[in-house]
């Protein structure tokens, strides 16, 4: 069906197409299938490459219009004006120009497969190495036409009008000819093998249908008692892919209510398996949407007991939703509040301020957090935000920011109390650290018991608690790991020098277990997070350092990856020191169902839905998408 953008574009005229046309540059191949455009001024128009297959094209005007590689399979054009146009290996497979005006038209190794050019004016129209097996001229005027090296097998080329017509290496084999008389046109090398009068022909084929008549009757007897009708019906809720036994199915009807139709008739009895794929990653192009989970039923058709319409119905897979506009987003293990910052202004002093936010999952509900900063100056320009946690059953937020006068990093846990009022609700409180890191990495440790720096808990006063057996090179890319867990990456030297390997490392804090994930490939480390026990992982990928890049959000889990949303074409983001990297962190909560993640200055929710595993991620997304 036709994309509702383009129609709407391409009904307001020529002109007003051919401007959109040149502000989408990236828009190769736009969507008119099945519109009605009959009657429509559309002269000069560019539809270099558009699908119009199965449009309504008749009387329209297409003069001096650029049709060239478009796709106009079975489409009307009967009485469509298209003198002068380009249509350069154009598909107009099975296509209805009968009484069309195609003076001096450009139609050269154009596809006209069984095409009806009945009374159709090809006057000088050039239509050279054009493939027209079966295409049907009788009564159309071929006057100065040229058709040299044309296909022409099994052409019908009844009374029509041949002065002056360029045959030459043109392939005439068992064409059909009638009152035709080709004393004028130039048939230089053209081959007429088997090439016969269509009346002889006809009294052939009439003997033949005498002799089958009665044996055809039998066969349509036996063949009826085999054979029933059945539809199917699928929601409009998303594009959907239909297949029946493997199947593709096309061309479906629209329903009054947005539903499609698929009238199947002449099945054989039976049993069928009907799969229904919805939403693919490819066709989505908004950040917020719904995917659906594959749909598969199997159908038994009867001949005593005659099917009802089969009902398709969607079960959801995730949904992703803006939820505010923000940066650098954080979710609690529970997974039911996720808190952020957000630019809030500046003072009088022209410090840039910025406002904490929560954000209530259950409710919908986004309340600021009243932070006491007192002598503590982490808003304002001199102070980047980095990392931003909640935790400890939502009584503390833990944030890393870097200052650029002092090239460091620096810890701060924020008390909290959402629920009930308390003198030390946003209090501030620095972490001393005993290390001077540029860019922190930190996760913090359940039930107030500090955070994990490099391989050592340590306290709010800055003191170590205990030290872990994992040692961990990357100390920039530390991750949480559920309970108890951290998520890091780990690098291997290949032997002979053979340069290293990075993987993605989980690690129990407690029991000492280490468990290697999966291989990282891409040129910068994917930012990370966990559920429990890392039974799932979920990545950013990113790549950058220019105007514009890309970010990829996948999922992870049991040696197998699953796209999550098309990639996200994020701008940069500058820094005072001149980088102009953009990292997009991400967070999922303890039970692996909720996902954060900021992109162009909002922040995203993705939520799985109860019950959906890694099996139905990976079998929503079509074999060959």
């Amino acid at each position: 069906m036709a994309n509702k953008e383009h129609l709407k574009t391409v009904l307001q005229g020529a002109e007003a197409w051919n401007r959109w046309r040149e502000l989408n540059p990236e828009v190769t191949n736009p969507d008119l299938s099945w519109a009605d455009l009959s009657k429509a001024n559309l002269s000069g128009g560019n539809f270099r490459g558009v699908n119009l297959s199965w449009a309504n094209l008749s009387e329209a005007d297409l003069s001096w219009s650029f049709l060239n590689q478009a796709d106009l399979t079975k489409a009307n054009l009967s009485h469509a004006n298209l003198s002068d146009a380009n249509l350069y290996e154009a598909s107009l497979h099975r296509a209805d120009l009968s009484g069309a005006q195609l003076y001096r038209a450009y139609l050269v190794k154009a596809h006209l497969e069984g095409v009806n050019f009945r009374e159709a004016n090809l006057e000088e129209a050039v239509l050279n190495e054009a493939n027209l097996q079966q295409a049907n001229f009788r009564q159309a005027n071929l006057t100065a036409a040229r058709l040299i090296q044309a296909n022409l097998t099994q052409a019908i080329l009844d009374e029509t009008v041949l002065i002056a017509t360029d045959f030459s290496h043109a392939n005439l084999f068992r064409i059909e000819t009638v009152n035709v008389d080709f004393k004028n046109a130039n048939l230089f090398k053209a081959n007429f093998k088997y090439a016969n009068p269509a009346r002889r022909k006809l009294i052939i084929r009439a003997m033949l249908i005498l002799l089958a008549l009665a044996l055809l009757w039998c066969i349509y007897l036996v063949w009826k008692n085999l054979h029933a009708d059945f539809s199917i019906i699928v929601p409009g809720d998303a594009k959907s892919y239909v297949y029946l036994n493997g199947e593709f199915l096309s061309s479906p009807l629209p329903g009054e209510d947005g539903s499609f139709h698929y009238r199947l008739q002449n099945y054989f009895i039976g049993d069928y398996d009907l799969k229904v794929y919805a939403a693919q990653l490819a066709d989505i192009d908004s950040a917020e949407f719904t995917r659906f989970k594959l749909y598969q039923a199997r159908i038994t058709i009867s001949r005593n007991s005659p099917l009802a319409p089969h009902l398709v119905r969607f079960d959801t897979l995730y949904t992703v939703k803006q939820i505010a506009r923000g940066l650098e987003p954080g979710i609690n293990p529970e997974g039911s509040r996720v808190i952020y910052f957000r630019a809030a202004g500046e003072t009088s002093s022209r410090r840039k301020l910025k406002q904490l936010y929560l954000y209530d999952i259950a409710t919908g509900v986004e309340s600021p957090l009243e932070i006491n900063t007192g002598g503590f100056p982490a808003w304002d320009l001199d102070w980047e935000i980095d990392e931003i946690w909640l935790f400890d059953r939502d009584r503390r937020a833990y944030l890393s920011a870097y200052r650029y006068s002092s090239d460091r990093s620096y810890l701060f846990g924020i008390s909290l109390q959402v629920s009930v009022a308390s003198p030390e609700d946003g209090t501030v409180q620095e972490v001393p650290l005993d290390a001077r890191k540029k860019w922190l990495s930190f996760v913090p440790l359940p039930d107030l018991q500090g955070v994990l720096v490099e391989n050592r808990a340590i306290s709010l006063r800055g003191e170590t608690l205990k030290k872990f057996a994992p040692a961990i090179p990357y100390q920039e890319q530390l991750f949480y790991g559920g309970n108890g867990g951290v998520v890091f990456v780990r690098e291997e030297k290949l032997p002979r020098g053979a340069g290293s390997k990075l993987s993605a490392v989980y690690a129990h804090l407690e029991s000492g277990e280490i468990r290697e994930l999966f291989p990282i490939y891409e040129p910068k480390i994917p930012s990370l997070s966990a559920s429990e026990q890392a039974q799932h992982v979920a990545l950013c990928s990113y790549s950058g350092m220019t105007l514009e890049f890309f970010s990829t959000i996948k999922l992870w889990s049991n040696n197998r990856f699953v796209d999550l949303v098309p990639p996200l074409l994020d701008g940069d983001r500058s820094y005072r020191d001149g980088r102009r990297f953009h990292k997009t962190e991400i967070a999922m909560d303890r039970e692996g169902r909720n996902i954060v993640y900021e992109y162009e200055s909002s922040i995203y929710l993705l939520r799985l839905y109860p019950g959906v595993t890694f099996d139905d991620l990976t079998a929503a997304e079509r074999p060959g998408a």
